[in-house]
């Protein structure tokens, strides 16, 4: 997942898709049970209320082997999890929660982890995945580079001003100026 924009996702379940992905787990939905309900954007039904994230199985042709190899995903997850400081107990319980779901009509599987957001993981791992999302991050455009440089720097930067120049590149971004 080398290419992932971490942006794009709700910001409360950033590290722990980072952490997923770390492991070669390939996620489809996530959010952080928090962010898309209070933009009131998405009709509540459609939202799930706790931190989550679905990984995607693997797809084997014979069912049987779906339900083992996904059963067995779904215990590393545990592991892995727990190894990092991370407690996996039944839903309803504080800590993480793990099921698994497989359609034997499309071959397809999936594992739901809920109840873990990126506070809940131990402040040296959510640091550590944060760096790693920072390093990933898109590229800024010309004008938000220079409107850090104007946020940083106050109004003049290497004798120009900055709020100046920033309004001037913004101009240029809207009439697709921009490189």
């Amino acid at each position: 997942m080398d290419n992932f924009d971490y942006t794009q996702l709700d910001p409360g379940i950033r590290c722990v898709v980072r952490l997923l992905h770390r492991w070669g787990y390939e996620t489809s939905d996530s959010g952080d049970g928090v962010t898309k309900q209070a933009s009131g954007e998405y009709d509540e039904r459609d939202l799930m209320a706790v931190p989550h994230v679905v990984i995607v199985g693997r797809t084997i042709h014979r069912s049987y082997e779906n339900m083992r190899m996904i059963d067995v995903h779904a215990n590393m997850l545990m592991k892995d999890l727990a190894a990092e400081g991370v407690p996996v107990t039944p839903q309803g319980l504080p800590g993480a929660s793990i099921q698994y779901d497989y359609c034997p009509a499309s071959g397809t599987s999936m594992i739901i982890l809920m109840d873990l957001s990126d506070d809940d993981l131990p402040d040296a791992l959510r640091a550590e995945l944060e760096a790693e999302i920072a390093a990933m991050s898109p590229k800024l455009s010309i004008s938000e580079a220079f409107q850090r440089l104007a946020e940083v720097c106050g109004d003049a930067w290497d004798g120009v001003d900055a709020a100046a120049y920033v309004d001037e590149l913004r101009g240029k971004d809207r009439e697709g100026g921009d490189e």
